[in-house]
């Protein structure tokens, strides 16, 4: 079971922990009034789905014993208006690998199918769209 429990701090800034230890703060913007001192939870969202991807592909090419070097996950959500929630995600999946792209693009879709995070967007009708980019080291 997961679990949350969020502590007001002070104007819009709150302090969440899982319960096992970690904690993350969340404030607002200044322009929502907010002091800007951490993230939203809008975009602690956006960031868990990069996050989430990027780990579950370092099992999958672990199981599947395919050398690589770097993996970044860039991603951007477009969002409906200055309260409103992501309504499209576009990732630029950049891997470092002597790899093939069909090995790696296999990897990815694995990754994708694993990450739980990925699996919410996927249960929504919010597109999530990942271009995967290989460089050579």
């Amino acid at each position: 079971m997961l679990k949350s429990n969020a502590r007001w701090v002070r104007g819009y800034l709150t302090e969440v922990d899982d319960g096992r230890g970690h904690s993350v703060t969340m404030d607002l913007p200044s322009y929502q009034n907010g002091e800007d001192t951490a993230a939203t939870a809008l975009e602690y969202i956006v960031m868990g789905y990069a996050g989430c991807t990027v780990t579950m592909f370092r099992i999958v090419v672990d199981k599947m014993r395919l050398q690589v070097d770097s993996v970044n996950m860039k991603v951007e959500a477009e969002k409906l208006g200055e309260m409103g929630t992501v309504t499209k995600m576009v990732s630029i999946f950049t891997v470092v690998t002597n790899e093939s792209q069909e090995k790696m693009q296999k990897a990815l879709e694995k990754a994708r199918e694993m990450c739980p995070v990925g699996r919410i967007f996927d249960m929504t009708t919010i597109p999530a769209e990942i271009k995967l980019v290989i460089e050579r080291p």
